[in-house]
């Protein structure tokens, strides 16, 4: 990550020292800042010094209680408040979740670990329920015991809500679209996997809408991007298969 160009208390930085497998920005309004997994985890903070990139050493942090992190997903609410969840120890017995207020990135508050058998990915969401109620939800999934775990928050720690078995589930996403909060769920293996959608119900929870599963051979990963004036949700599928029947494994399509 850190290259020439990017300095610390003047001093050039080495990209060893900021060595990470995947970065997640926090979002927020007035800071630079983004979560860094790898061997060595940190929340990071970027400052204008003298024309060049530099570290905010007063706000950059090392994770001690999230070291080996493989994934983190961030999620920033209306009331203000900005959640982070970071995953360490991929498919491992060793797994954690471990759950953060980032609202202020010098500040950074540990709210939870939760342990994770095998995990191998995590995402937050949140929507706006009919009562004008804001709710924040996770997932966690493990590739290896088909399972996808969701939770919500609720006085500063997440609960279980519900478990969803799913066929070597490999990444998920929660997005908001018409009034509604969806989870998008890559799952399967080799040439058999689709991107499976799920809706939730309030007190049904999240049921799976199985008209709007979409199958494309090969798949690894999706994005989604949600905005009020598309008709529909815009997917992105990444993938490296030998043949494709329908859709290229890399590519974008509305998701009706």
């Amino acid at each position: 990550m850190a290259r020439k160009g990017v300095k610390e208390n003047g001093n050039w930085l080495s990209a060893t020292e900021f060595d990470f497998d995947h970065i997640t920005a926090l979002g927020s309004p007035n800071d630079a800042c983004f979560v860094g997994c790898g061997a060595v985890s940190k929340v990071v903070c970027l400052k204008e010094e003298g024309g060049n990139l530099a570290i905010d050493g007063a706000k950059t942090q090392v994770l001690d209680k999230a070291q080996k992190c493989f994934h983190s997903s961030v999620v920033a609410v209306e009331n203000g408040n900005t959640y982070m969840a970071t995953a360490s120890h991929q498919s491992r017995n060793t797994g954690t979740i471990n759950i953060y207020d980032v609202t202020n990135p010098a500040n950074i508050q540990e709210l939870q670990v939760i342990n994770c058998h095998m995990c191998s990915h995590v995402a937050l969401g949140h929507y706006r329920n009919q009562n004008n109620r804001v709710q924040v939800f996770i997932v966690i999934l493990s590739y290896t015991h088909n399972f996808v775990s969701i939770g919500e928050l609720k006085d500063g720690k997440f609960g279980s809500l519900v478990n969803l078995e799913v066929t070597k589930p490999s990444d998920a996403i929660f997005f908001n679209h018409d009034g509604y909060l969806y989870l998008s769920v890559t799952a399967g293996s080799d040439q058999e996997t689709e991107i499976k959608r799920f809706m939730f119900r309030g007190y049904m929870a999240f049921t799976e809408m199985e008209e709007l599963n979409v199958k494309l051979l090969g798949i690894k990963s999706h994005n989604i991007i949600s905005h009020p004036l598309l008709d529909a949700p815009l997917v992105s599928s990444i993938g490296n298969a030998n043949f494709y029947f329908g859709v290229c494994l890399n590519s974008y399509f509305l998701l009706r």
